[in-house]
């Protein structure tokens, strides 16, 4: 068939409205094989578009690109939604979201976006999601329903390649920190690395979160290995971008804390050895040994305080104990150095107490120690279970507890922590308050 005759089918076919189901008359105008007046083919597309709500939807493109006509144009996506068209509704949506030719309408966007992802629309699925995600206009924010929505537009067949990402990126999100879902981090992190694989396809504040949250991924080893020095520079990309929690992340990598937490990682991981398991229990029962054997000599002074104090290698242990009347009797007006310094106490256990013998054990067994943060616990936990045991008798509540580290600087860390463990609030916020 040559040129001319294919002319003559598409004028007939344009006659009898045979090309409806082709949609883009544009397209075919100026393909050449249709010679038609504009005048004549706007006819013919107008009363098309009346008929299917499809063509209503791509007359309402044609008149915003080709006619210049864009409040018209509006209508016509209103009118192709209303008759059931998903992208229809689509177009109209995005319109009154971004406020072109009309005022902004938050709540009708929502609406048509609604409209369209009830149908299938992939793209108006996402935006419903988003929309429950953030908790825009009158729509609540319901981190479930939003999974959901986003759920579908990313398992959508016609979901194309810039939605997904976006999709994904959210669902990385819910994932990683279990916002309306179970939290995970393996699936998260295969969320969050599809999107960050095309992330030039994410508008500035999801990409920042994105980045942050692939910075938290690799320098926590959450979803995949930990790889430090790229969750960094994930954080600091993110940084650039604004991103405060990205900053609040690298000054925490910079810190001790980080450090002290790692090690912390690496003294759980280790197989604790089978004397360390029940390291607790021997302490607790040395202490009360020790502690009955001090009470014996106190008689009937006050006691204010009692403290289990080991050594910067955690291999020695010994209790000391201390008395209103000891402190009155060594100083008329008595320093808190002297009150709250083990060092300084008037009473503690003998050379052949219990916890000396058991120091002795922790000494031949120190290279199993599965870390000092465990040996730590270990003493807070005898002396707790000492405490209520109530081996003081009326006296206990009455007692600040506390444990201790002989000449070491995180000695009044140690202290602290372990008070505000064994004691009341009130005789904690006594003790947290003896250097002031």
């Amino acid at each position: 068939m040559g040129l001319a005759d294919s002319k003559g089918v598409v004028r007939a076919q344009f006659r009898r409205r045979a090309l409806c189901r082709m949609g883009n008359y544009c397209d075919i105008r100026k393909s050449g094989l249709c010679e038609i007046a504009r005048d004549v083919y706007e006819k013919y597309y107008l009363m098309l578009a009346d008929i299917s709500p499809v063509i209503c939807n791509n007359y309402g493109y044609y008149l915003r690109t080709e006619k210049g006509d864009s409040y018209g144009g509006l209508l016509r996506y209103v009118e192709a939604a209303r008759r059931g068209d998903p992208q229809g509704a689509y177009n109209a949506g995005h319109i009154y979201e971004a406020g072109e030719e009309v005022d902004e309408n938050i709540d009708l966007a929502y609406q048509l976006y609604e409209m369209a992802a009830k149908c299938g629309h992939p793209a108006g699925q996402f935006e419903v999601g988003y929309y429950l995600f953030e908790g825009f206009g009158d729509v609540e924010q319901d981190y479930a329903k939003a999974v959901e929505w986003f759920e579908k537009a990313y398992q959508n067949p016609k979901c194309s390649e810039t939605t997904r990402t976006q999709t994904a990126a959210y669902l990385g999100l819910c994932y990683q920190e279990g916002l309306g879902t179970v939290q995970d981090d393996d699936v998260a992190f295969e969320y969050l690395h599809e999107a960050g694989e095309d992330i030039d396809n994410l508008w500035e504040s999801i990409t920042v979160k994105v980045l942050t949250a692939l910075g938290v991924a690799y320098a926590f080893g959450r979803g995949t290995e930990a790889d430090i020095e790229l969750g960094y520079q994930y954080f600091e990309d993110a940084v650039k971008l604004g991103s405060e929690e990205a900053k609040k992340y690298i000054g925490y990598i910079n810190s001790p804390d980080y450090e002290a937490d790692e090690r912390k990682k690496e003294e759980a991981a280790t197989p604790v050895a089978p004397f360390w398991q029940n390291v607790a229990a021997m302490i607790r029962d040395a202490v009360a040994a020790d502690l009955r054997e001090i009470l014996g000599r106190i008689d009937d002074e006050r006691i204010y305080t009692v403290a289990l104090v080991t050594d910067r290698y955690c291999c020695s242990l010994f209790l000391a104990v201390n008395t209103l009347e000891y402190l009155e009797s060594e100083d008329e007006e008595p320093d808190d150095e002297c009150k709250w310094h083990p060092d300084e106490w008037g009473y503690s256990d003998g050379h052949d107490s219990e916890l000396v013998k058991l120091s002795k054990t922790l000494w031949e067994n120190h290279n199993t120690l599965p870390g000092e943060a465990f040996f730590f616990s270990a003493m807070i936990s005898a002396m707790k279970q000492v405490k209520d045991s109530e081996i003081s008798g009326e006296r206990t509540e009455k007692i600040t507890w506390f444990i201790s580290i002989s000449d070491d600087e995180d000695a009044e860390n140690l202290e602290d922590s372990s008070a505000m463990t064994l004691n009341s609030p009130e005789l904690a916020a006594v003790f947290l308050n003896r250097n002031k």
